[in-house]
């Protein structure tokens, strides 16, 4: 377990790396992605950085998978039934695979569960979920993975697919045991926020957007641990 959370440990220094490379040369008007594959190359990850950098920059990924299991680019914009939670499993097969593979709509009855187990407080309001702090598409348990998506993802295929890829980096986290690394290391709050600035940054990236805007920059940026990695000899 020892080697195993010291490789993932690696691994997410490398990746927080082409992050932060990314946002610093965007904080000082250059281009994201350049930062953020120069991030990767001082990594040591030289040939991860170029394979990475031309994934992302395919044109919203998630509309790609969508538009090519269904060959109809009308699809991602459409709503979607509950079923659809299985067509996502199908296209993400990789992080599926990582995940505690506990996937739901929210309703009454699991919300009620998920909040005794973690001690949170969350509530559908109308098809949104939501909890003191505001309205959220998706909440994922760090206490066994299990991931619940709000019925208002249910609009589009595109948002749900989205929402789901989201939680799915956070479930991943707990089944690999990464986030106790970070828990460990940091404290609760800051695990919190790792996990929210991979979860957002990967996913808001993979989608094409203005990374300037991406609340994994605007929200959750993690000082502490992004600094201890920065400046780790």
């Amino acid at each position: 377990m020892a080697d195993t959370n010291q490789s993932l440990l690696k691994a997410t220094m490398v990746v927080a790396g082409g992050l932060s490379g990314g946002i610093s040369v965007t904080i000082a008007g250059g281009n994201f992605w350049q930062g953020f594959k120069q991030g990767l190359i001082t990594s040591g990850l030289n040939h991860v950085a170029h394979m990475a950098v031309e994934a992302i920059e395919e044109n919203n990924f998630f509309r790609k998978r969508l538009n090519e299991h269904y060959n109809d680019k009308t699809v991602a914009d459409k709503p979607v039934t509950e079923d659809f939670l299985t067509v996502l499993e199908e296209l993400f097969p990789d992080i599926y695979a990582t995940t505690a593979q506990n996937f739901a709509i929210a309703n009454e009855d699991n919300l009620k569960s998920f909040n005794e187990q973690t001690g949170d407080n969350y509530r559908l309001d109308g098809k949104s979920l939501a909890n003191e702090d505001g309205k959220v598409g998706g909440i994922t348990s760090m206490s066994d993975g299990r991931v619940l998506i709000a019925p208002s993802r249910m609009r589009t295929a595109l948002g749900f697919a989205k929402t789901w890829y989201h939680e799915a980096i956070h479930s991943s986290h707990f089944v690999s045991g990464i986030f106790n690394v970070w828990d460990n290391m940091y404290g609760r709050t800051e695990a919190l926020r790792i996990s929210e600035f991979f979860a957002h940054g990967i996913t808001d990236s993979l989608s094409g957007a203005n990374m300037k805007l991406s609340d994994a920059f605007t929200t959750y940026y993690p000082n502490a641990f992004t600094n201890s990695i920065l400046f780790m000899k």
